[in-house]
């Protein structure tokens, strides 16, 4: 996903990422120019590597966009998780307003019957939780500027 949008490129032989990945682009929005520092942090699911994520790469972000795979719901529930956890952490770490936390489903270009993760699924939790949502296909690019926006 991150290749797709700051490249558009996406290779099939990617490599999962092992740890955290970092990148930035330049973006005009608001009638200004910003900078954007893109973590990858592999699904961080462990709860030491994620508070220690939370209080360095999360230190100072605006928003957060917190990735699944609609092919496995491990995935799904990994990210809710780790979605919740930083809703709920985020004034302590940053001492301010609440985080804009955007829900994304990857991966719905693998075909409905490869699906443990309905949108439904993601919309129930995106309302519950007022996280924002949307499905996404790095492979075929289907909503990835759209999310980034």
């Amino acid at each position: 996903l991150l290749s797709r949008y700051a490249n558009n490129e996406f290779n099939e032989d990617h490599m999962p990422t092992i740890g955290v990945e970092f990148l930035t682009k330049s973006v005009f929005a608001g009638g200004r120019a910003l900078k954007m520092q893109i973590w990858d942090t592999a699904g961080l699911d462990d709860t030491t590597t994620t508070v220690i994520a939370e209080r360095t790469v999360f230190r100072g972000a605006d928003g957060f966009m917190i990735v699944y795979d609609v092919t496995q719901r491990t995935s799904f529930d990994i990210a809710v998780s780790n979605a919740k956890r930083i809703a709920a952490n985020y004034p302590t770490l940053k001492g301010g307003a609440p985080p804009s936390i955007l829900l994304v489903g990857n991966m719905v270009d693998r075909g409905e019957g490869r699906r443990e993760v309905e949108t439904e699924d993601g919309d129930v939790v995106s309302s519950d939780c007022e996280f924002g949502f949307i499905e996404v296909s790095a492979l075929s690019a289907l909503n990835v500027e759209h999310a980034f926006e």
